[in-house]
């Protein structure tokens, strides 16, 4: 099963960068978030808090096909990439993870200036905390989370999502009791037309 997810990944990740990002980029943008863990998941060491920074380089996955204009199911269909770099707190500990996620996120067009959103992604992190329950090193980041664009232009857009977020290692090394975290993201997107 492992060697399965490892290959969709793989594959979501090459077919993501074959495309030439100058040219069918439609939204660039950035998005700051802090996330934690609930009660329910709280580590031994202790809350597990981390602000992200992260970068967003979406493409309409339908973009002039024919079909999805005709049968209008979402507004847009976006793929992309959201390099991070985020701070860590466990704790007294200080630490930091680095990564890219590969995102499909479904658009709707609600008003002229809302258009919300699903959002899933998954990605290969690195991070440094030393903990009881998940080994250092590398890990998947997966997430799922609802938001919404308030269109303040044309070309740009206010961004907000909530997201729940698990990181783990797929078993590749122990321990591997996974990391689960809640993230409020805001942010501004810019539109190429």
């Amino acid at each position: 099963m492992r060697r399965v997810l490892t290959g969709i990944f793989f594959f979501f990740v090459l077919a993501v960068s074959a495309q030439k990002i100058s040219s069918k980029t439609i939204e660039k943008g950035f998005l700051i978030s802090y996330g934690y863990s609930s009660r329910e998941n709280v580590l031994q060491e202790g809350n597990y808090q981390v602000m992200m920074f992260q970068g967003r380089f979406s493409m309409d996955f339908f973009h002039r096909r024919d079909t999805i204009q005709k049968n209008k199911i979402f507004y847009k269909f976006l793929i992309g990439n959201e390099p991070q770099f985020n701070l860590v707190w466990v704790g007294s500990q200080q630490a930091w993870e680095f990564g890219i996620n590969n995102t499909l996120q479904p658009t709707f067009k609600l008003t002229e200036r809302i258009y919300p959103y699903f959002i899933g992604s998954t990605g290969l992190h690195f991070f440094s905390a030393t903990l009881a329950k998940q080994r250092r090193g590398f890990i998947f980041s997966n997430s799922v989370g609802v938001g919404t664009y308030y269109r303040i232009s044309k070309r740009f857009a206010l961004n907000g999502q909530f997201r729940i977020r698990h990181m783990s290692n797929l078993n590749t090394r122990m321990p591997n009791d996974g990391i689960n975290t809640q993230h409020f993201h805001f942010g501004v997107s810019w539109f190429v037309p």
